[in-house]
């Protein structure tokens, strides 16, 4: 069970995210088409994956899940479309 860890990797998410915020506009852009395709549920590997193969892009595994919950927070019309788990120890708990 994972406790001070999500702290810690919220504290990196923010600087990775700061760095490279092209990762986020571009997870955005795929939430977007798929929701517009008719996409009731959207896996976020899925996105993270295409992200991968069509933009080129390097994603850290580590941080998927803040980009879902990033997502929800900026855009409300996303919430409920990722699953997610309740991350201990973390402000994203709060979206």
């Amino acid at each position: 069970m994972a406790t001070a860890n999500d702290s810690v990797l919220d504290r990196r998410f923010w600087s990775y995210h700061a760095t490279r915020p092209e990762i986020f506009k571009a997870f955005r852009l795929y939430a977007r088409k798929y929701k517009a395709k008719g996409y009731k549920k959207i896996g976020s590997k899925f996105i993270i994956s295409k992200l991968r193969q069509e933009r080129d892009l390097t994603v850290s595994n580590d941080y998927t899940s803040r980009y879902v919950r990033l997502l929800e927070a900026a855009n409300p019309e996303f919430r409920g479309r990722f699953s997610k788990r309740i991350l201990d120890h973390s402000m994203f708990n709060l979206v």
